[in-house]
């Protein structure tokens, strides 16, 4: 009787349970880590300072979600 499957990123399968049961799926993470957003930059990085102009803002900040995967594959293998 499910209409939405919210799963954590950690959720093995969240987003291949949803399809099974035909309904949307949906990530949800507490804290956003790995979906890229131009609002803020991961959390490892530093913020630009306020003066930088906004679309310059939001490029670095989704860089950020895409560097961050590569900083720590060492760690995971």
């Amino acid at each position: 009787g499910a209409e939405l499957v919210v799963f954590h990123p950690n959720a093995v399968g969240g987003y291949h349970l949803a399809e099974a049961l035909g309904v949307p799926g949906v990530m949800g993470d507490p804290m956003p880590t790995w979906v890229p957003t131009g609002a803020f930059p991961s959390f490892v990085f530093p913020e630009l300072p306020r003066g930088v102009p906004l679309p310059v803002r939001a490029a670095y900040n989704r860089l950020t979600y895409r560097l961050l995967p590569r900083l720590t594959r060492g760690m995971y293998g």
